[in-house]
């Protein structure tokens, strides 16, 4: 006779395989080798091999263990040999399979050039939970975000024009040259540096102009140009000024001065000509014969009785007399101011 227990009680109790009752219980059985195994759910199986002898009456008793509380969690990756934290832990690289007690836990994967992969699992006991990632690569691109003060600037990148701000641009990784345009305000202009899966932020104030431009021609050419007093230079002349009200003096050697006041406005171009007026003298003309008298190849009259009297502007002339009988008499002239010229034609 077997007397099988168990604690707890109300386990199944199979003899050589067949179902025979549950705790406790006796059995009768033939003289002879037997298996008794004990089930019961949330506990381990127990076995036991017994041989009782003819009439002989053989006590069983289990004290049967409980099933581990834990389970198992299985990672794969592909590409596999990624490092896997557990509870921040790091607990090995895929693919790896790890027993741990039943609850919930945050899984972390981490390969180099892929993005980082989280997530949460449930393990139960006696069960394997199953984790296959497919890894994302880190993409090569970044974000450029361009922000500017006031809004609206144009955005050039490399110098191509790609849009107004506030502006967001997906870039390859790298370095760029950034320039923002405003009517009214300073180009602004810097170098950044792109990094791939990550955002690069540019924010300008961008700074108002306070100045703008004076285009002055001139005629004649090479004349002085004056700004509030100092020299500027020689005409043709392009000059950066303070925006506002500005006194502008054009002199050359025998021209009247030209004075005027210029308004220049902020981020603009003023183009200013001016024609000099050439400045007259008075020449008086005492001749020894009547004469016609040509001024710079021009006839400006006749020296009636060898006198005569006309304007010239300042600067250096041809004085040419021509009279019959008598030698054409051509001679330079410098006209600085009233002049009495006395000449002689001699005879043929």
């Amino acid at each position: 006779t077997l007397a099988v227990d168990s604690r707890p009680q109300g386990a199944e109790v199979y003899l050589d395989g067949r179902l025979s009752g549950r705790t406790p219980v006796n059995l009768s059985v033939n003289p002879g080798r037997h298996e008794v195994e004990l089930r019961l759910s949330g506990y381990q199986p127990y076995r036991v091999t017994v041989n009782p002898r003819p009439g002989e009456r053989v006590q069983v008793f289990a004290q049967l263990v409980p099933e581990p509380r834990q389970g198992t969690l299985a990672v794969t990756s592909s590409p596999s040999g990624a490092e896997v934290y557990v509870e921040g832990a790091l607990r090995g690289r895929t693919p790896l399979s790890l027993s741990l007690p039943e609850g919930r836990y945050g899984v972390e994967l981490r390969l180099s050039g892929y993005e980082p992969y989280r997530a949460t699992v449930q393990v139960r006991r006696g069960e394997t939970t199953r984790l296959d990632v497919r890894l994302n690569p880190i993409p090569r691109t970044g974000t450029l975000l361009l922000e500017s003060s006031p809004t609206g600037a144009e955005a050039y990148v490399n110098g191509a024009f790609r849009g107004r701000t506030p502006l967001r641009l997906v870039l390859d990784e790298g370095t760029y040259r950034v320039e923002l345009r405003a009517p009214g305000y300073e180009p602004y202009q810097a170098t950044v540096r792109v990094e791939r899966g990550r955002e690069t932020r540019l924010s300008a104030s961008l700074r108002p102009i306070r100045t703008g431009e004076l285009f002055l021609e001139a005629r004649p050419e090479g004349a002085e140009v004056y700004v509030d007093g100092r020299l500027a230079g020689r005409a043709p002349l392009r000059v950066t000024l303070e925006a506002g009200l500005h006194e502008v003096r054009v002199l050359a050697p025998g021209y009247a001065e030209y004075r005027a006041q210029v308004e220049v406005r902020p981020a603009e171009s003023l183009r200013l000509y001016v024609e000099l007026v050439p400045v007259r003298a008075v020449l008086e003309l005492y001749l020894n014969v009547e004469a016609r008298v040509f001024l710079d190849g021009e006839e400006v009259g006749v020296a009636k009785g060898g006198y005569l009297r006309l304007e010239a502007p300042f600067g250096d002339h041809e004085l040419t007399l021509v009279a019959p009988g008598y030698r054409t008499l051509v001679q330079e002239v410098r006209v600085t101011g009233n002049q009495v010229l006395r000449l002689t034609l001699r005879p043929l």
